[in-house]
C-alpha cells in the first residue's frame, strides 16, 4: 500500500505547495499560519500531555483507555478532545516562546563567526561573507 500513498501524498503536497488560487488563500490565514509557526512545540508536547492531563483526567471521570476501541460518548468525547487542543496549543505556545525561540536566538548567536577578517553570515543553507 505505501507504493500507493507515497506518490499520492507527495502529489498532494506539490499540488498544495504550487497553488495559487484558494486553497494558498486559505493557508494564508493568520491562525494556520501561527499553528504552522508553533507546530514542533505541539508535536514535543502533545505526547507528554496526553500521559499526564488527558489520561488521568478521562480516568478521574471513570473511563479507562484501553486502546482501539475504548469508546466515549460522542459529545463526552468532543468536549475533552476541544479542551485538550486548546490545552495543547496554549502550552505549546509557552513553550516556542519561552523556550525555542530564545534557544533558536542564541542558537544563531553562536553561528556567527568572525573567519579572517571577514564577517561570515549563516542564513539556513547558504553560508556568505561580507568585507
Amino acid at each position: 500500500n505505501d507504493i500507493i500513498y507515497i506518490p499520492l501524498f507527495m502529489s498532494l503536497v506539490l499540488s498544495i505547495a504550487a497553488n495559487s488560487g484558494i486553497i494558498h488563500k486559505i493557508f494564508l490565514i493568520r491562525p494556520l499560519q501561527y499553528i504552522g509557526d508553533i507546530s514542533y512545540s505541539i508535536y514535543l508536547m502533545h505526547g507528554l500531555l496526553i500521559f499526564l492531563i488527558a489520561m488521568p483526567f478521562l480516568q478521574s471521570l471513570g473511563y479507562v483507555f484501553k486502546g482501539p476501541g475504548s469508546v466515549l460518548p460522542f459529545w463526552t468525547g468532543l468536549g475533552i478532545c476541544s479542551l485538550f487542543l486548546l490545552i495543547v496549543i496554549g502550552i505549546s505556545s509557552l513553550t516556542y516562546f519561552l523556550v525555542e525561540k530564545p534557544c533558536r536566538r542564541w542558537i544563531n548567536g553562536k553561528n556567527k563567526k568572525t573567519e579572517a577578517g571577514f564577517d561570515v553570515i549563516n542564513s539556513g543553507n547558504y553560508i556568505s561573507t561580507i568585507n
